[in-house]
Protein backbone atom coordinates (compact mmCIF):
# COMPACT_ATOMS: atom_id res chain seq x y z
CA UNK A 1 0.00 0.00 0.00
CA UNK A 2 1.45 3.41 -0.48
CA UNK A 3 2.67 5.04 1.85
CA UNK A 4 3.22 1.88 4.23
CA UNK A 5 6.20 0.80 6.19
CA UNK A 6 8.64 -1.44 3.45
CA UNK A 7 8.10 -4.76 5.26
CA UNK A 8 5.57 -4.35 7.47
CA UNK A 9 2.17 -6.04 8.33
CA UNK A 10 -0.55 -4.70 6.73
CA UNK A 11 -2.00 -1.83 8.58
CA UNK A 12 -5.60 -2.23 8.40
CA UNK A 13 -8.17 0.20 6.56
CA UNK A 14 -6.81 2.94 4.24
CA UNK A 15 -8.79 5.68 5.76
CA UNK A 16 -7.48 5.04 9.48
CA UNK A 17 -4.31 7.69 9.84
CA UNK A 18 -1.45 5.94 10.58
CA UNK A 19 1.62 6.81 11.55
CA UNK A 20 5.49 5.99 12.06
CA UNK A 21 7.31 6.73 15.07
CA UNK A 22 10.43 5.80 17.07
CA UNK A 23 13.14 7.45 19.75
CA UNK A 24 16.16 8.03 18.96
CA UNK A 25 19.27 7.15 20.86
CA UNK A 26 23.13 7.34 20.54
CA UNK A 27 24.32 3.69 19.77
CA UNK A 28 27.41 2.89 17.56
CA UNK A 29 28.15 6.83 16.57
CA UNK A 30 24.77 6.67 14.60
CA UNK A 31 21.71 8.33 15.86
CA UNK A 32 19.55 5.19 16.23
CA UNK A 33 15.35 3.94 16.46
CA UNK A 34 13.34 1.09 15.96
CA UNK A 35 10.29 2.58 14.55
CA UNK A 36 6.63 1.46 14.92
CA UNK A 37 3.60 1.84 13.09
CA UNK A 38 0.39 1.80 14.25
CA UNK A 39 -3.13 4.63 14.29
CA UNK A 40 -3.73 7.79 15.41
CA UNK A 41 -5.38 8.23 18.51
CA UNK A 42 -5.93 11.31 19.92
CA UNK A 43 -4.81 12.01 23.25
CA UNK A 44 -3.29 8.19 23.14
CA UNK A 45 -0.96 7.82 20.89
CA UNK A 46 -0.47 5.06 18.34
CA UNK A 47 -2.71 2.28 18.74
CA UNK A 48 -1.78 -0.96 17.74
CA UNK A 49 1.40 -0.21 17.22
CA UNK A 50 3.69 -3.19 15.44
CA UNK A 51 7.64 -3.12 14.59
CA UNK A 52 7.99 -1.91 10.77
CA UNK A 53 12.57 -1.25 10.62
CA UNK A 54 14.93 0.89 12.00
CA UNK A 55 16.44 4.55 10.95
CA UNK A 56 19.99 5.97 11.83
CA UNK A 57 21.41 9.07 11.31
CA UNK A 58 25.34 10.65 11.57
CA UNK A 59 27.06 13.52 10.85
CA UNK A 60 28.80 13.04 7.58
CA UNK A 61 31.14 16.02 7.85
CA UNK A 62 32.97 18.44 10.21
CA UNK A 63 30.82 21.57 9.54
CA UNK A 64 27.23 19.72 10.13
CA UNK A 65 26.03 20.57 6.98
CA UNK A 66 25.50 16.80 5.92
CA UNK A 67 23.65 13.89 7.49
CA UNK A 68 23.41 10.43 6.01
CA UNK A 69 20.98 8.02 7.53
CA UNK A 70 20.01 4.51 6.07
CA UNK A 71 16.39 2.53 6.60
CA UNK A 72 16.23 -1.16 7.35
CA UNK A 73 13.10 -2.93 6.64
CA UNK A 74 11.97 -5.28 9.50
CA UNK A 75 12.31 -8.27 7.50
CA UNK A 76 16.15 -7.12 6.43
CA UNK A 77 19.33 -7.76 8.52
CA UNK A 78 21.24 -5.41 6.07
CA UNK A 79 21.09 -1.40 5.87
CA UNK A 80 19.50 -0.25 2.76
CA UNK A 81 21.72 2.62 0.41
CA UNK A 82 22.35 6.38 2.29
CA UNK A 83 20.88 8.93 1.70
CA UNK A 84 22.32 12.19 2.25
CA UNK A 85 20.92 15.52 3.59
CA UNK A 86 22.28 18.88 2.65
CA UNK A 87 21.91 21.27 4.58
CA UNK A 88 20.29 24.58 2.53
CA UNK A 89 20.32 27.69 4.75
CA UNK A 90 17.89 30.49 2.67
CA UNK A 91 15.42 33.41 4.08
CA UNK A 92 14.61 36.85 2.70
CA UNK A 93 16.45 38.89 0.27
CA UNK A 94 19.55 40.26 2.19
CA UNK A 95 19.33 43.55 3.54
CA UNK A 96 15.71 43.38 4.29
CA UNK A 97 14.15 43.70 7.63
CA UNK A 98 13.07 40.14 7.88
CA UNK A 99 16.15 38.48 6.72
CA UNK A 100 17.92 40.21 9.90
CA UNK A 101 14.72 38.58 12.33
CA UNK A 102 15.04 34.89 10.57
CA UNK A 103 17.24 32.29 9.04
CA UNK A 104 15.11 29.52 7.16
CA UNK A 105 17.05 26.19 7.42
CA UNK A 106 16.16 22.67 5.28
CA UNK A 107 17.22 19.73 3.93
CA UNK A 108 17.66 18.29 0.83
CA UNK A 109 17.91 14.71 0.69
CA UNK A 110 19.36 12.51 -2.22
CA UNK A 111 19.82 8.83 -2.40
CA UNK A 112 23.28 7.32 -2.65
CA UNK A 113 24.61 4.74 -4.15
CA UNK A 114 25.36 2.00 -1.52
CA UNK A 115 29.30 1.78 -2.61
CA UNK A 116 29.89 5.47 -2.39
CA UNK A 117 31.94 6.27 0.41
CA UNK A 118 31.46 8.95 2.97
Amino acid sequence: AAGACPGAPPAGAASAMHEIGGTLELRDGWLHAELKMGARVAGKGLAHPVPCGAIRLRLADKNGDVIVSNFRAISCDDWGCNTLGHRILGGSPPGSSASKRRVHQAWQLQASRPETPL
